[in-house]
């Protein structure tokens, strides 16, 4: 929970440095049983198919729920925070699809 709670707010401290007026956000981390609640496991089934296309690029799981995905940030991908504006992102949506081939080489 400590790495979920330190990745989270440093995204969060790299969010604020791009931005003329900082934010604050508040948030909680907390463990709950998924029996408690059942659409965290939508949550994980979607975080599965992207880490299943990262770590053994097996795409077909992920394709099947692409439309799914509103944003994903790729927190490694330091290269591309500068040149945001010029053509290339960390930031993956709809209109700019998340691919291998874009993203930068993931540690595992």
């Amino acid at each position: 929970m400590d790495n979920f709670s330190f990745a989270v707010a440093k995204a969060i401290e790299r969010d604020n440095s791009k931005r003329k007026n900082p934010i604050v956000v508040n948030y909680q981390c907390d463990i709950v049983l998924s029996s408690q609640y059942p659409e965290l496991s939508i949550i994980d089934y979607l975080l599965w198919a992207l880490q299943r296309y990262i770590i053994k690029k097996e795409d077909r799981f992920f394709n099947a729920l692409i439309d799914k995905y509103n944003l994903i940030i790729d927190l490694y991908d330091s290269q591309n925070y500068t040149t945001k504006g010029k053509g290339t992102s960390n930031y993956y949506s709809r209109k700019n699809p998340f691919d291998l081939e874009k993203s930068s080489d993931f540690e595992v």
